[in-house]
């Protein structure tokens, strides 16, 4: 079975009861609403998943396995290889390997600001501001953004990181 199997038939079960003749909801997700862009990108951006799920396809080689499954009225919408969700785009390009050393950043920020409380609430709406961008665009893609979220990042947690044994501070 597929990476994506269990993914892809929660999708495909939402697309059964969300397309469901008549349906406004069905309208509402056409291509031509953000909202159905998005859920295309996404389905699009499952592909490479299914393709290479340990590993992925590669930063360099993701176009190549993304676009082709993108149709040919959402490409003219949004004709770009981003599926603007960074957890796809890292998965895809990167596979789950790729994808757990990524999610490992936070999990290593918030594991150095654990015992400074104040810090670790403002660590901690940052994540959770950080968490919800990403699941709607690709700050990785983005590269201005990436660079902006990694120094945002090393600013939270850089004050409480412990000096390198045997260096005078």
């Amino acid at each position: 079975m597929p990476a994506g199997g269990g993914l892809q038939r929660v999708a495909d079960a939402a697309g059964v009861i969300l397309d469901a003749p008549g349906s406004s909801r069905a309208q509402a997700l056409s291509v031509g609403t953000s909202e159905g862009q998005r859920l295309g990108l996404w389905a699009a951006g499952m592909s490479p998943i299914e393709l290479h799920p340990i590993v992925g396809t590669a930063v360099s080689r993701y176009k190549d396995h993304y676009l082709p499954h993108k149709t040919d009225a959402l490409h003219a919408v949004a004709p770009t290889a981003n599926p603007h969700n960074e957890y796809l785009y890292i998965w895809g390009a990167l596979g789950l390997v790729g994808l757990l050393l990524y999610l490992a950043m936070p999990a290593t920020a918030w594991h150095t600001v654990r015992r400074h409380p104040l810090h670790r609430r403002v660590l901690l709406y940052y994540l959770v501001a950080m968490f919800n961008a990403i699941a709607v665009n690709s700050l990785v893609i983005d590269m201005v953004a990436a660079h902006a979220h990694a120094l945002v990042l090393l600013a939270l947690v850089m004050p409480f990181a412990a000096p390198a044994r045997g260096l005078k501070t």
